[in-house]
Protein backbone atom coordinates (compact mmCIF):
# COMPACT_ATOMS: atom_id res chain seq x y z
CA UNK A 1 0.00 0.00 0.00
CA UNK A 2 3.22 2.49 0.63
CA UNK A 3 4.57 1.73 -2.56
CA UNK A 4 1.38 2.52 -4.37
CA UNK A 5 0.79 5.79 -2.51
CA UNK A 6 4.49 6.25 -3.42
CA UNK A 7 4.15 5.59 -7.22
CA UNK A 8 6.07 2.11 -7.75
CA UNK A 9 3.29 0.19 -9.25
CA UNK A 10 5.63 -2.38 -10.07
CA UNK A 11 7.29 -2.63 -6.92
CA UNK A 12 3.13 -2.65 -5.05
CA UNK A 13 2.71 -5.77 -7.64
CA UNK A 14 5.82 -8.18 -6.18
CA UNK A 15 4.77 -7.23 -2.67
CA UNK A 16 0.98 -7.94 -3.57
CA UNK A 17 2.13 -11.29 -4.91
CA UNK A 18 4.36 -12.43 -2.48
CA UNK A 19 1.54 -12.14 0.28
CA UNK A 20 -0.25 -14.03 -2.21
CA UNK A 21 2.31 -17.01 -2.22
CA UNK A 22 1.56 -16.58 1.63
CA UNK A 23 -1.83 -16.61 1.85
CA UNK A 24 -3.51 -17.34 -2.38
CA UNK A 25 -7.63 -16.39 -1.71
CA UNK A 26 -5.95 -12.88 -0.37
CA UNK A 27 -9.07 -10.97 -2.01
CA UNK A 28 -7.45 -7.54 -1.26
CA UNK A 29 -4.32 -7.85 -2.68
CA UNK A 30 -5.88 -9.53 -6.03
CA UNK A 31 -8.01 -6.58 -6.17
CA UNK A 32 -5.49 -3.96 -5.64
CA UNK A 33 -2.97 -5.77 -8.60
CA UNK A 34 -6.21 -5.74 -10.57
CA UNK A 35 -6.71 -1.72 -9.94
CA UNK A 36 -2.90 -1.47 -10.80
CA UNK A 37 -2.96 -3.69 -14.02
CA UNK A 38 -5.62 -1.20 -14.79
CA UNK A 39 -4.02 1.92 -14.39
CA UNK A 40 -0.94 0.68 -16.56
CA UNK A 41 -2.88 -0.22 -19.18
CA UNK A 42 -2.52 -4.39 -18.55
CA UNK A 43 -6.51 -4.87 -19.26
CA UNK A 44 -4.87 -8.98 -19.99
CA UNK A 45 -3.25 -9.33 -16.67
CA UNK A 46 -6.50 -6.90 -15.19
CA UNK A 47 -8.58 -10.12 -16.11
CA UNK A 48 -6.89 -12.85 -15.48
CA UNK A 49 -7.00 -11.33 -11.61
CA UNK A 50 -10.41 -10.16 -11.72
CA UNK A 51 -11.55 -13.80 -13.13
CA UNK A 52 -9.63 -15.08 -9.98
CA UNK A 53 -11.51 -12.66 -7.50
CA UNK A 54 -15.15 -14.02 -9.29
CA UNK A 55 -13.77 -17.36 -8.42
CA UNK A 56 -13.60 -16.69 -4.96
CA UNK A 57 -16.95 -15.63 -5.26
CA UNK A 58 -16.48 -11.79 -5.89
CA UNK A 59 -18.60 -10.21 -8.15
CA UNK A 60 -16.32 -7.96 -11.12
CA UNK A 61 -18.56 -8.51 -13.74
CA UNK A 62 -18.55 -4.51 -14.08
CA UNK A 63 -14.90 -4.47 -14.15
CA UNK A 64 -14.48 -7.13 -16.40
CA UNK A 65 -16.62 -5.95 -18.83
CA UNK A 66 -14.67 -2.94 -18.97
CA UNK A 67 -11.66 -4.44 -19.38
CA UNK A 68 -12.49 -6.79 -22.18
CA UNK A 69 -14.34 -3.62 -24.20
CA UNK A 70 -10.70 -1.84 -24.04
CA UNK A 71 -9.07 -4.82 -25.10
CA UNK A 72 -11.83 -5.44 -27.71
CA UNK A 73 -11.38 -1.36 -28.68
CA UNK A 74 -7.54 -1.90 -29.28
CA UNK A 75 -7.82 -4.89 -31.21
CA UNK A 76 -10.39 -3.10 -33.59
CA UNK A 77 -9.17 -2.28 -37.49
CA UNK A 78 -11.95 0.17 -38.08
CA UNK A 79 -13.97 2.81 -37.18
CA UNK A 80 -16.76 0.45 -38.40
CA UNK A 81 -15.40 -1.99 -36.04
CA UNK A 82 -15.23 0.08 -33.30
CA UNK A 83 -18.66 1.69 -33.68
CA UNK A 84 -20.08 -2.03 -33.42
CA UNK A 85 -18.46 -2.39 -30.23
CA UNK A 86 -18.78 0.77 -28.84
CA UNK A 87 -22.55 0.04 -30.09
CA UNK A 88 -23.17 -3.20 -27.74
CA UNK A 89 -20.94 -1.59 -24.58
CA UNK A 90 -22.81 1.52 -24.21
CA UNK A 91 -25.61 0.53 -21.83
CA UNK A 92 -23.19 -0.93 -19.88
CA UNK A 93 -21.01 1.87 -18.65
CA UNK A 94 -21.53 5.79 -19.37
CA UNK A 95 -17.76 5.77 -20.03
CA UNK A 96 -18.03 3.70 -23.43
CA UNK A 97 -21.61 5.61 -24.08
CA UNK A 98 -19.54 8.80 -23.96
CA UNK A 99 -16.57 6.84 -26.15
CA UNK A 100 -19.47 5.67 -28.72
CA UNK A 101 -20.86 9.50 -28.97
CA UNK A 102 -17.28 10.34 -29.47
CA UNK A 103 -16.58 7.98 -32.15
CA UNK A 104 -20.15 8.83 -33.77
CA UNK A 105 -19.12 12.88 -33.82
CA UNK A 106 -15.70 12.48 -35.38
CA UNK A 107 -17.09 9.98 -37.63
CA UNK A 108 -21.25 10.13 -38.74
CA UNK A 109 -21.86 13.23 -37.40
CA UNK A 110 -25.56 12.51 -38.67
CA UNK A 111 -26.11 9.07 -37.03
CA UNK A 112 -24.47 11.04 -33.70
CA UNK A 113 -27.35 14.08 -34.03
CA UNK A 114 -29.99 10.97 -34.58
CA UNK A 115 -28.66 9.22 -31.35
CA UNK A 116 -28.36 12.29 -29.34
CA UNK A 117 -31.86 13.32 -30.14
CA UNK A 118 -32.93 10.20 -28.37
CA UNK A 119 -30.19 9.83 -25.83
CA UNK A 120 -29.33 13.16 -24.65
CA UNK A 121 -27.26 13.34 -21.39
CA UNK A 122 -25.61 16.03 -19.85
CA UNK A 123 -22.58 13.40 -19.67
CA UNK A 124 -22.05 13.99 -23.24
CA UNK A 125 -21.74 17.88 -22.59
CA UNK A 126 -17.66 18.48 -22.58
CA UNK A 127 -17.86 15.74 -25.39
CA UNK A 128 -20.09 17.99 -28.01
CA UNK A 129 -18.65 20.94 -26.51
CA UNK A 130 -15.02 19.69 -27.79
CA UNK A 131 -16.13 18.34 -31.22
CA UNK A 132 -16.39 20.77 -34.20
CA UNK A 133 -19.49 20.00 -35.40
CA UNK A 134 -21.43 19.96 -38.97
CA UNK A 135 -24.47 22.28 -38.67
CA UNK A 136 -26.10 21.09 -41.51
CA UNK A 137 -26.60 17.60 -39.36
CA UNK A 138 -27.98 19.12 -36.33
CA UNK A 139 -30.28 21.03 -38.26
CA UNK A 140 -33.34 18.89 -37.46
CA UNK A 141 -32.16 18.87 -33.65
CA UNK A 142 -35.50 19.42 -30.89
CA UNK A 143 -33.52 17.96 -27.98
CA UNK A 144 -33.89 21.08 -25.09
CA UNK A 145 -30.25 20.50 -23.86
CA UNK A 146 -28.69 19.66 -27.08
CA UNK A 147 -30.43 22.26 -28.60
CA UNK A 148 -29.12 24.71 -25.87
CA UNK A 149 -25.39 23.31 -26.39
CA UNK A 150 -25.61 23.88 -30.09
CA UNK A 151 -27.38 27.46 -29.59
CA UNK A 152 -24.29 28.03 -27.39
CA UNK A 153 -21.78 27.06 -29.30
CA UNK A 154 -23.16 28.73 -31.93
CA UNK A 155 -23.81 26.03 -34.60
CA UNK A 156 -27.27 26.71 -34.55
CA UNK A 157 -29.42 29.65 -34.05
CA UNK A 158 -32.35 28.79 -31.47
CA UNK A 159 -34.37 30.16 -29.11
CA UNK A 160 -33.75 27.38 -26.72
CA UNK A 161 -35.48 26.93 -23.08
CA UNK A 162 -32.93 27.15 -20.08
CA UNK A 163 -31.29 23.66 -20.04
CA UNK A 164 -30.81 24.05 -16.08
CA UNK A 165 -26.96 23.84 -16.02
CA UNK A 166 -26.42 27.24 -15.08
CA UNK A 167 -22.59 27.87 -16.20
CA UNK A 168 -24.13 26.43 -19.97
CA UNK A 169 -27.44 28.94 -19.69
CA UNK A 170 -24.94 31.54 -18.09
CA UNK A 171 -22.67 31.60 -20.99
CA UNK A 172 -25.47 31.82 -23.75
CA UNK A 173 -26.26 34.78 -22.00
CA UNK A 174 -23.37 36.11 -21.65
CA UNK A 175 -21.53 35.79 -25.49
CA UNK A 176 -25.38 36.74 -26.70
CA UNK A 177 -25.25 40.15 -24.62
CA UNK A 178 -21.65 41.43 -25.42
CA UNK A 179 -19.64 41.03 -28.88
CA UNK A 180 -16.73 42.03 -27.13
CA UNK A 181 -17.31 39.55 -23.86
CA UNK A 182 -16.56 35.59 -25.04
CA UNK A 183 -17.03 33.08 -22.65
CA UNK A 184 -16.24 29.04 -23.20
CA UNK A 185 -16.50 26.39 -20.80
CA UNK A 186 -13.91 23.98 -19.30
CA UNK A 187 -14.20 20.76 -17.87
CA UNK A 188 -13.36 19.11 -14.50
CA UNK A 189 -14.19 15.44 -13.84
CA UNK A 190 -14.64 14.43 -10.25
CA UNK A 191 -15.00 10.60 -8.22
CA UNK A 192 -18.14 11.11 -6.48
CA UNK A 193 -17.32 8.88 -3.91
CA UNK A 194 -13.42 10.13 -2.90
CA UNK A 195 -13.64 13.78 -4.26
CA UNK A 196 -10.44 13.70 -6.36
CA UNK A 197 -10.18 15.38 -9.07
CA UNK A 198 -8.59 14.13 -12.86
CA UNK A 199 -8.01 15.89 -16.20
CA UNK A 200 -9.89 13.34 -18.16
CA UNK A 201 -13.47 11.11 -17.92
CA UNK A 202 -12.58 7.54 -16.29
CA UNK A 203 -14.03 4.57 -15.58
CA UNK A 204 -12.43 3.47 -12.32
CA UNK A 205 -11.04 6.58 -9.96
CA UNK A 206 -7.45 6.47 -9.54
CA UNK A 207 -7.73 7.21 -5.75
CA UNK A 208 -10.25 5.02 -4.53
CA UNK A 209 -10.51 2.74 -7.27
CA UNK A 210 -15.09 3.35 -7.35
CA UNK A 211 -16.02 2.39 -10.74
CA UNK A 212 -18.73 4.57 -12.57
CA UNK A 213 -18.69 7.45 -10.40
CA UNK A 214 -16.85 9.87 -12.58
CA UNK A 215 -19.33 13.41 -12.72
CA UNK A 216 -17.90 15.93 -15.10
CA UNK A 217 -18.11 19.38 -13.26
CA UNK A 218 -18.49 22.23 -15.75
CA UNK A 219 -17.34 26.14 -15.29
CA UNK A 220 -17.10 29.59 -17.37
CA UNK A 221 -13.85 30.70 -18.79
CA UNK A 222 -12.48 33.19 -21.17
CA UNK A 223 -12.68 32.30 -24.15
CA UNK A 224 -8.81 31.26 -26.25
CA UNK A 225 -8.27 33.79 -29.01
CA UNK A 226 -7.00 30.26 -30.53
CA UNK A 227 -8.29 27.06 -30.90
CA UNK A 228 -4.94 25.88 -29.96
CA UNK A 229 -3.96 24.80 -26.71
CA UNK A 230 -1.36 26.41 -24.44
CA UNK A 231 1.06 23.48 -25.53
CA UNK A 232 0.49 23.35 -28.93
CA UNK A 233 0.83 27.60 -28.56
CA UNK A 234 3.97 27.39 -26.83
Amino acid sequence: DIYIKSGFLQRSVDAYEQSLSLVARNASALSKIANIYEKRGEYEKALEALEALEEMGIDEGRRKVFASGVLALKNAVSVADRLVILASLRTKSEYFAREYVKELLSSEQKAAALFLEQNMSAAFLDVIWNARLDEGSFKEVKNPLLLSILSAKGVVKADSEESGIFELDALRVVNGSDAKLKADLSFEFVCQKCGSLDIDYFFSCKCCSATDSCKVITSIVPKRESDMSFLESW
